[in-house]
């Protein structure tokens, strides 16, 4: 697939080492899925 789209990523962190990295097709699914919503954004 050759193209361009939106993605946003959530990750988790544990005693300063990144232990989970998901991309996504929206920020609100995201934000959903890292427990947050659009007010914990940063943009």
């Amino acid at each position: 697939m050759v193209g361009e789209a939106p993605v946003a990523s959530h990750s988790r962190v544990v005693d300063g080492q990144v232990v989970y990295v998901a991309r996504h097709d929206s920020l609100r699914a995201a934000l959903e899925r890292a427990g947050l919503d659009e007010a914990d954004a940063l943009t």
